[in-house]
């Protein structure tokens, strides 16, 4: 059985002080670190450059600030290991360290981030994750983070398990400080977390913050009975003609034209999937979500009650922005008339009112909900919503607008619960 040379291993054991002056004296020597057990061994800024690291055990090691590049890490044990601040151009994953297949470069940094164990938080909802407690997911992060400026706080997974809801959240320390430090501030972030989230699950099973579904299921479900009618007599009669006063959002998706067909089918897929839940999750009528339709990444959706289709509008944002996918959303308000389409061979809107949302969606900075000010006169909820004036210029013509036309509008945010 191959294993470590008992010299250099010696040698490594002693000090990584005397480590580097010996690698310093003797730079034609490959160390040979075969199966070591450097468990938990505090290698500080030391020198393994071009080192046979093959089957090593490097758990819990601290390689702070090391030097790894040429390095041959075939089956070494590395989990928990720290490399902050690892210098590593490149290494061999292959146990012959000459094989040019097993071969890997990295630029700066970019060793760090693929194979950095952070520390992580393990939030569990026992009884499942609902989609707006996801939507309340990356408020929760960014409170926390403002309290801790020296740590990177991110979602890393989200899994659902037998009912049950794990999600993890990384944790990266971000300053040069000890180790103790770091762990006593991960004690009170992981704390802060645990107590919030119970605290906005408890609120969400409240009539302020969610729907009270038991309450409303009989009269819904006659509801929609009544429009499943109403809908099967107009496509009986394509004459028919049902005119509405609605709340009009349109979403477009940021670089989707820069997407491969497969990534940009990924996109959409997921987005009608997380807007197809939310309009369960956040109506309080039945058929809020029943004028909808799509074209390429755009999703157009009619909403007859205004505070609805704000709610779906911040909370699919949201959703998709833990997804990694960036949403801009424009909304208006008018009087639409829901037509039967004969090329589409189903019902849809059409009027000049579908112009007030499509015309302020390219207005939208990535991730931004941008309301019309026809709509913000409505009775919007101001116990849920915050609303600021911006005044934007058109990108291009659109209806009777000419291009460089200022539009007023307001961006509108969550009100979150007070986290006391």
């Amino acid at each position: 059985m191959i294993i470590a040379n008992p010299e250099h291993l010696k040698k490594l054991e002693e000090s990584v002080d005397n480590w580097n002056a010996w690698r310093k004296a003797h730079p034609e020597i490959t160390p040979d670190l075969i199966q070591a057990n450097i468990f938990d061994t505090d290698l500080f800024e030391a020198n393994l450059s071009d080192a046979d690291l093959n089957a090593t055990n490097m758990l819990r090691a601290n390689l702070e600030g090391a030097t790894l590049t040429g390095a041959c890490l075939w089956e070494t044990q590395r989990s928990y290991w720290n490399i902050k601040n690892i210098i590593c151009e490149n290494v061999y994953w292959s146990k012959n360290g000459s094989e040019l297949k097993g071969f890997s470069e990295y630029g700066p940094g970019e060793f760090e981030k693929a194979y950095a164990q952070n520390p992580q938080i393990e939030l569990d909802y026992q009884e499942g994750i609902s989609q707006i407690e996801m939507a309340f997911l990356p408020h929760l992060i960014e409170k926390i983070q403002n309290e801790h400026a020296g740590v990177e706080i991110s979602i890393r997974t989200i899994e659902n398990v037998g009912g049950r809801a794990k999600v993890r959240i990384s944790v990266v320390d971000k300053k040069d400080g000890p180790a103790e430090e770091f762990n006593a501030e991960l004690e009170t972030i992981t704390s802060e977390f645990k107590r919030d989230q119970k605290l906005i699950t408890e609120q969400l099973k409240s009539k302020s913050l969610a729907l009270n579904v038991v309450e409303q299921h009989n009269t819904n479900l006659l509801k929609q009975v009544e429009g499943l009618k109403a809908y099967i007599h107009s496509m009986e009669h394509p004459e028919h003609k049902e005119t509405k006063a609605l709340t009009v959002l349109f979403l477009d998706l940021k670089g989707f034209s820069k997407l491969s067909g497969d990534e940009q089918l990924s996109a959409m897929k997921s987005t009608r999937h997380y807007a197809e839940g939310l309009l369960c999750e956040v109506a309080d009528e039945p058929n809020m979500g029943k004028h909808a339709n799509t074209w390429g990444d755009a999703i157009f959706v009619g909403f007859e009650n205004p505070n609805s289709g704000i709610e779906f509008a911040l909370s699919l944002i949201e959703i998709l922005r833990t997804r990694k996918i960036v949403a801009r959303i424009g909304m208006g308000f008018g009087e639409l008339s829901i037509v039967y389409n004969a090329t589409l061979k189903k019902m849809a809107p059409e009027g000049p009112a579908l112009s007030e949302g499509a015309r302020l969606e390219p207005l939208a900075e990535p991730g931004q909900l941008l309301i019309s000010a026809t709509l913000r006169g409505k009775n919007l909820d101001e116990t849920r919503f915050v609303f600021t004036q911006e005044e934007k210029p058109l990108k291009k013509d659109v209806g009777e607008l000419k291009a460089g036309e200022v539009l007023k509008c307001y961006s509108v945010i969550r009100k979150l619960p007070e986290l006391t």
